[in-house]
């Protein structure tokens, strides 16, 4: 940096620039003087003069005279070996802006504009929260203090707490407009808890609302009214808000477009071409995913009938549905024993008893007969995927094969397909089965136990722990990188040491590998520990939550169980846990008994959620193998078979012996300039005659024999074979009617003899 304090006095930031311009210059100037070379020294400058100067070092005499003679016409002349430095900082500098300058086009160019109604947002936002947070602390206060009766009413339903609760939320949002007012920071995990804040604001105001009026009383009003007459203006009026909230939050997130990220290090002077190709990336649309996936549901024919596969995959999610029925259906029967056992109704509850073990039982034997049918499904689905997507590969034309890379299209390939599996696996069949029996456990709590504070109670927990765990999933990734790029780089180290032992015994630099090593070694077990200290973290957040959970529907349970009890006795009957009690209609909530259910539902809820993070990661990584195999499928051949298409004729219709004939062939490959490629070509290959293409490289000769087999369509004139246009054929027809001996031969990893019968398959050794 030259004692520089990173500014050139303009306020451009260039100390990283300058060490590399430095230290490419060096290397580039001890190459020179290694090698003997006695060149001038000369850098050559844009034609627009530089400010940068030589003055500051005296260069020796003896370089001065020879540099200058020699370089009057070339721009700006290095007078010196250390001389040259500056003016090579400033040339670096200056390419350095040029790739800044054409990054910020790039991007200004690339970024959508918005539209008047994105623009609108961030006002209309602002406006609303602070009516939001204007109204919400204005009834807190009035709440607290019951400052009328409508607000002393509002108690009921929303007390202080939760009203306080709403308005530190509409202050964080007056927050964050003006923070973010641009909207360029407004990405997945600001839009997630903007959301999920909203809908749950949301839901505890419905929820109980409608608990009430579906009893028909709200207890403290003492009008005993159900329906709207039960409802205070202050109740109606934070519905609205709170409705007003949600809606806020959901058009921002689907009319606001997210924050274009720029990665620096792959920064380049060509970074226009990264972005579009960036943005010309296919996207994984809903109805590509679906036909991905087709095979999983209804798939064709493969080694066995297409309606025994088709049978297979149906009873599969069959079994699913009855393994979840089985499941969600146990707790009642073992709640129902436990009531029975308490009454002294001992036949009651062996029966009960046993058909909750019936039940326990038909969820297992369903389940494994889910996982042994989904292998028949999964196997007939990667053989017709795997074909599907080989014969598509062999479909596209030698243009798209020569200019993509070999290794990443079999990697797209063999992961795509295997994302497939897992996806079903992890997605169709253990998340949503999943969710789906957390959505009927909350109605069962809040319709057949008749307890809807105790539905509320689950869905909030359930939707917090599965929040908290995708967002420390997400936060552990950090953690996760840094512990693979470290046991990389230690292993690197240690292979590029031994690989290279003579160099380190020449040298004596035991020492320093060993040090080297160490330090490697170190930095990988620090980063083993944060990433068993954060899966600890989250393990310890889920376990808090889920006890929490467990203690809180327990204890709701129990204030259900006495509050029955106690209404039992005031109608009449003997105790509350009689038979009395239960024939009862006028008393609702749970029996003695449904606390065994009720804990049983709990914990069956939260025991798939314990590898939610898990899921949720590979789910993820499945996406992108599908986007990266979808791109592939949606591949056009660019060279195909017209719907007339017909096969080579025998002879020439036309009566001449012409078999081969290039008629003012114009064509230049995809990636050339007009300029290039062939122009006007014709010539004729008679019957029984040998021609030869003869010229310098490049000048074509491959490219009449790709024209030939069709590879490529030309782009004017004709290619005819026996009079008629090679693109009226069908290509498989025309490449069986030619024989090809190549340049350069290639062997395929099998026999000889295979090797030898692949140009006619059908032959037979005689």
């Amino acid at each position: 940096n030259d004692g520089n304090d990173g500014n050139d006095g303009n306020g451009n930031d260039h100390v990283k620039t300058s060490f590399l311009a430095k230290a490419r210059w060096l290397f580039r100037k001890l190459s020179t003087s290694n090698s003997g070379s006695t060149e001038d020294e000369t850098l050559l400058l844009p034609s627009k003069p530089t400010t940068a100067t030589t003055t500051n070092i005296k260069p020796p005499s003896s370089s001065t005279s020879s540099s200058s003679s020699s370089s009057s016409n070339q721009g700006v002349v290095a007078n010196s070996n250390y001389g040259t430095l500056d003016t090579a900082i400033d040339v670096e500098n200056q390419r350095d802006n040029a790739i800044a300058n054409s990054i910020a086009n790039s991007i200004a160019n690339n970024i959508k504009p918005k539209s008047k109604l994105e623009s609108s947002i961030p006002p209309i936002s602002l406006s609303i929260h602070l009516l939001l947070f204007a109204y919400f602390f204005t009834t807190t206060i009035f709440v607290g203090i019951q400052y009328s009766p409508e607000y002393a009413n509002a108690v009921v339903l929303y007390g202080t707490a939760p009203l306080a609760c709403v308005s530190f939320a509409a202050l964080l949002g007056i927050l964050m407009n003006l923070r973010d007012y641009g909207r360029r920071r407004f990405g997945m995990f600001q839009r997630v808890m903007y959301t999920s804040s909203s809908v749950l604001f949301l839901f505890g105001c419905f929820v109980p609302l409608l608990h009430g009026l579906g009893d028909g009383q709200r207890d403290g009003l003492g009008d005993g009214q159900g329906g709207l007459e039960g409802l205070s203006k202050v109740d109606l009026t934070t519905c609205i808000m709170l409705a007003i909230y949600a809606l806020l939050a959901f058009a921002e997130c689907r009319i606001c477009h997210y924050p274009m990220e720029v990665d620096e290090d792959t920064a380049t002077t060509d970074t226009t071409t990264k972005i579009n190709k960036k943005k010309q990336k296919a996207k994984l649309t809903t109805s590509a995913l679906l036909t991905i996936l087709k095979p999983y549901f209804w798939p064709h024919a493969t080694s066995t009938s297409a309606t025994l596969n088709r049978l297979r995959a149906i009873t599969t999610w069959f079994c699913v549905l009855l393994s979840k029925v089985c499941s969600i259906g146990a707790p009642i029967f073992i709640g129902k024993a436990s009531t029975a056992l308490t009454r002294l109704e001992y036949r009651e509850a062996m029966w009960y008893s046993v058909y909750y073990a019936g039940a326990r039982l038909g969820s297992s034997v369903f389940k494994e007969c889910q996982g042994l049918l989904y292998l028949f499904v999964a196997q007939a689905a990667f053989v017709e995927l795997s074909e599907v997507t080989f014969s598509h590969l062999h479909s596209l034309s030698l243009d798209w094969h020569l200019r993509k890379k070999l290794g990443e299209t079999i990697r797209s390939m063999d992961r795509g397909i295997g994302a497939c599996d897992s996806l079903m696996r992890y997605l169709f069949l253990f998340l949503m089965p999943a969710v789906g029996e957390m959505i009927v456990v909350i109605i069962i709590f809040a319709s057949y136990f008749d307890y809807f504070p105790l539905a509320v109670a689950v869905f909030v927990f359930v939707y917090v722990y599965a929040l908290l765990t995708i967002l420390l999933t997400l936060w552990r990734k950090k953690f996760r990188n840094r512990v693979v790029k470290s046991d990389n780089d230690w292993h690197d180290i240690c292979t590029d040491s031994l690989i290279n032992f003579e160099t380190v015994k020449y040298f004596t630099g035991e020492d320093y590998e060993i040090k080297r090593f160490v330090k490697s070694i170190e930095r990988y077990q620090s980063g083993s520990v944060n990433v068993k200290a954060s899966l600890s973290t989250l393990n310890m957040s889920q376990q808090v939550l889920v006890q929490a959970c467990l203690a809180t529907c327990l204890s709701l349970a129990i204030v259900s169980i006495r509050n029955r009890m106690d209404c039992c006795v005031s109608v009449g009957c003997d105790t509350g846990n009689s038979q009395c009690c239960s024939a009862s209609q006028v008393c609702s909530g749970l029996e003695m008994g449904d606390f065994i259910a009720v804990l049983t539902y709990t914990m069956n809820l939260f025991a798939p959620l314990n590898f939610l993070g898990s899921i949720y990661n590979s789910v993820i990584m499945s996406m992108i193998d599908l986007r990266n195999l979808s791109e592939l499928l949606v591949e056009n051949p660019d060279v195909v078979d017209d719907p007339d298409a017909v096969d080579v004729p025998q002879t020439n219709a036309d009566g001449e012996d012409v078999v081969v004939e290039f008629d003012n062939v114009r064509f230049h490959y995809p990636t050339q300039p007009e300029t290039k490629g062939l122009k006007g070509l014709s010539f004729k290959l008679k019957k029984g005659t040998t021609t030869a293409i003869v010229g310098p490289t490049g000048e074509g000769k491959t490219t009449v024999s790709r024209l030939l087999f069709r590879f490529y369509d030309v782009l004017g004139g004709s290619v005819k074979i026996n009079g008629v246009d090679s693109r009226s054929l069908k290509q498989r027809s025309l490449r069986t009617a030619i024989g090809v001996v190549p340049q350069n031969n290639s062997l395929f990893n099998d026999t000889l003899r295979n090797n030898i019968q692949y140009g006619r398959q059908d032959a037979t050794d005689e």
